[in-house]
């Protein structure tokens, strides 16, 4: 039970295993005293505790493993390099606009109850689900196939483009208070660019 593409259609497969156990449970679980359930992790571990098994140390890398003849896992580490930049990008705006975002909800000036909404519907938890997509064992390890690739990257774009705004409005709040000249804060979504490619604002 389990494994990659097994769940389309959760209702059909649920019922199916369902009508197997009991199955089982009349016929079979009970000649052989065996009883299968839907388990959980707390459940088995208990069940394995209370077995008082002992298991040996393994101290080498599991590293590279294969499925089967020449087929091994170690693509990952190197692959789609790009998309994992572009991750932790994501999550270097999530972490850094947090900060300012607990600033700006404990501070009494700026407290405004459309302000927190944009900040915590519109740009935090959404940054957090996208940040969340994003750790599946097929996104940061880039070894989903290129559409799904593409949509990954999509998500992450769309939410750094509504984060960087709030988190801008933020970060000039902040930065008046320390005595800093109001600004226009925007971010340069390309790498190495230069002026061209991101001009800084004319200032009178």
């Amino acid at each position: 039970m389990g494994d990659d593409f097994r769940y389309q259609d959760a209702h059909q497969y649920f019922m199916s295993s369902g009508s197997l156990i009991d199955y089982y449970n009349e016929n079979i679980g009970k000649l052989a005293n065996i009883e299968l359930v839907y388990s959980t992790p707390s459940m088995y571990v208990d069940a394995v505790n209370a077995d008082a098994l002992t298991w040996t140390t393994k101290y080498d890398d599991m590293f590279p493993y294969a499925d089967n003849d020449l087929s091994y896992w170690t693509g990952f580490f190197s692959s789609r390099a790009n998309d994992k930049e572009y991750i932790r990008r994501a999550e270097r705006t999530l972490m850094a606009s947090n900060k300012l975002f607990a600033l700006n909800s404990l501070n009494q000036d700026i407290v405004d109850s459309s302000d927190l909404s944009e900040i915590f519907q519109q740009t935090k938890e959404k940054m957090m689900d996208v940040i969340g997509v994003t750790q599946h064992h097929d996104a940061a390890t880039g070894t989903g196939k290129q559409h799904v690739a593409d949509d990954y990257a999509r998500l992450i774009f769309g939410q750094l483009e509504n984060t960087n705004p709030v988190y801008a409005k933020a970060l000039n709040f902040w930065a008046e208070k320390s005595g800093f000249e109001a600004n226009d804060w925007t971010w340069c979504q390309r790498t190495n660019s230069t002026y061209e490619d991101c001009p800084i604002a004319n200032y009178a």
